[in-house]
């Protein structure tokens, strides 16, 4: 056993009873014989980060808060409009549905003798709340458009990716 050997063995011998601190002590380093560690190469100088090898995306501006509150103002107004034109559709139909229809109310919204009862009813309907049904649908699908520009300024502003697709 060489010298350097016993010197460690004894030092950590010390280690564990307490009479040296832990680390104190070199631990052996295994090495072949005539192999020598290379020395990690010195820094050649200053240097900038890439963005493009860091993967960070250059994030875009978001609209200006101005275009969300007129998209979320004309949502708001269509969705009033809607909520209108819902409560007129509702009164109309319940106007239709307490009405009796003569003969001649039945000739008048195209019934025939031939027509089932429910082919009748529904010619009588949309002559009585035609004008109320196509009102509210109009509503809905003016609502919807409104509610896709205002998703699609949303996420344009929180600069979701998916925003456009």
């Amino acid at each position: 056993m060489g010298n350097r050997v016993r010197i460690q063995a004894a030092g950590l011998i010390l280690c564990t009873a307490g009479v040296l601190p832990a680390g104190a002590v070199e631990p052996i380093q295994p090495t072949s014989p005539g192999v020598m560690k290379a020395a990690p190469a010195p820094l050649k100088g200053p240097i900038t980060l890439d963005r493009q090898s860091l993967g960070i995306k250059k994030i875009s501006v978001p609209p200006k808060r101005d275009e969300l509150d007129r998209a979320y103002d004309d949502f708001r107004h269509k969705y009033d409009a809607t909520l209108v034109a819902i409560g007129r559709f509702e009164k109309r139909t319940a106007e239709c549905l307490a009405r009796t229809y003569s003969v001649e109310d039945q000739r008048n919204a195209g019934c025939t003798g031939s027509d089932s009862v429910a082919r009748c009813n529904q010619r009588l309907f949309d002559r009585c709340a035609g004008d109320a049904q196509r009102a509210q649908d109009t509503t809905w699908t003016q609502l919807g458009m409104s509610g896709a520009d205002l998703r699609k300024k949303v996420l344009r502003f929180s600069n979701d990716p998916q925003a456009l697709k």
